[in-house]
């Protein structure tokens, strides 16, 4: 290749600054061009810890003047569509940061700018980058659980609700625990199981603790936040979804931020009618259960951590593939399609929660065509 690829970053917060950035600058072939931050403070920042070329406090005016070749958006949730929308419209491919959307609607406007535009679209679920994870899918795949009749996928966290506003207030979220990491739920459980059509989703969701923020992250905080600007947190902390799909197969997820728990969970169960895997997301392990000879067998097995983080992973692969020419996100990113999948879960986790009963997902034939369905 010529010239190294521009990457152009759309919010430097906090994901940006702890895995983005890093990652960028470890892939040979990517440069680190330029940024985009309404907070002015912030954007110096960054530019001088990262060596960030040029900065705009308006990012329209960044996409119109650098023409990025891939850009980042890591914006509140509620921009993440009109922010993804316009760097698709403009021409760049697009690094989408977790959740894809605040609503389905959204999301498939999302997916079809990057269709119309013919661009790569990625949305940064990394946690299938887990070694666990990736074997439990090839365990899966391989057919050696039979027919897969249930999966569960736990994220459950004990004093764990985000200390920002940006993750607290409804209008910036969209949504509180189901759509933060819950979103990484599903995906989880989708991408170990195989990326099946739900049907009808049950679910629930609480606010249990709007007003306790010693339940934050890292409390004591260094640098506590005021309440006035923090205030009442305004989404929930918990929320679960039990899932039918085509072929009679159900699933589970659970999610919270802040718990009493005796130990926080990351576990992913796959369960079949000739074996079973869990995955512990925490030690990185992955338990392989089957029946031989009549006789119950258990193996466990302590993953290698790969040499490249989950992150600087991803931008090697989409950096490769713009510089190769590929028209879609290469395995294991996740796609538009994987997004919209996602989305359609969880938007329907939050309608069942509000009407109080089960409702239908509703998936357009085009993203199921893609899909494979």
């Amino acid at each position: 290749m010529s010239r190294l690829l521009r990457v152009g970053f759309i919010g430097v917060g906090g994901i940006s600054q702890g895995a983005h950035a890093p990652a960028v600058k470890n892939v040979e072939i990517l440069r680190l061009s330029s940024c985009a931050d309404i907070d002015e403070k912030r954007l110096k920042a960054f530019q001088e810890r990262f060596g960030c070329e040029r900065g705009y406090t308006d990012y329209r005016e960044m996409l119109e003047k650098e023409k990025p070749d891939i850009v980042l958006v890591a914006t509140p949730h509620s921009a993440h569509a009109r922010v993804a929308i316009d760097a698709l419209e403009s021409g760049s491919h697009v690094y989408l940061e977790k959740p894809m959307a605040v609503s389905l609607e959204e999301a498939l406007r999302i997916a079809d700018a990057a269709r119309r535009r013919d661009r790569i679209l990625v949305v940064g679920h990394v946690y299938r980058f887990s070694p666990a994870r990736m074997t439990a899918r090839k365990v899966i795949q391989g057919g050696r659980l039979g027919r897969i009749y249930h999966s569960r996928s736990l994220l459950l966290r004990r004093k764990g609700i985000p200390n920002s506003p940006t993750f607290l207030k409804k209008d910036l979220a969209g949504g509180g625990v189901v759509l933060d990491i819950g979103s990484h739920a599903v995906d989880s459980l989708l991408f170990i199981r195989g990326f099946e059509l739900p049907k009808h989703v049950s679910g629930i969701t609480y606010r249990a603790f709007s007003k306790r923020f010693d339940m934050l992250m890292g409390y004591p905080l260094p640098v506590p936040p005021k309440p006035e600007e923090l205030g009442e947190i305004e989404v929930e902390d918990f929320g679960s979804g039990f899932i039918r799909f085509s072929d009679s197969s159900t699933a589970y997820i659970e999610v919270s931020w802040a718990s009493y728990l005796r130990d926080e969970v990351d576990e992913v169960m796959i369960l079949g009618d000739r074996g079973g895997v869990t995955v512990d997301g925490r030690a990185n392990r992955l338990y392989y259960m089957m029946s031989i000879d009549d006789e119950y067998m258990i193996s466990e097995a302590l993953l290698t951590q790969p040499r490249e983080d989950a992150f600087t992973r991803a931008w090697r692969l989409l950096g490769e593939a713009v510089a190769s020419g590929r028209d879609r996100a290469p395995y294991p990113l996740c796609t538009a399609e994987q997004g919209v999948l996602n989305i359609a879960i969880l938007d329907a986790i939050y309608r069942s929660a509000s009407l109080g009963r089960e409702v239908d997902v509703n998936i357009p034939k085009w993203v199921a065509e893609n899909l494979g369905w």
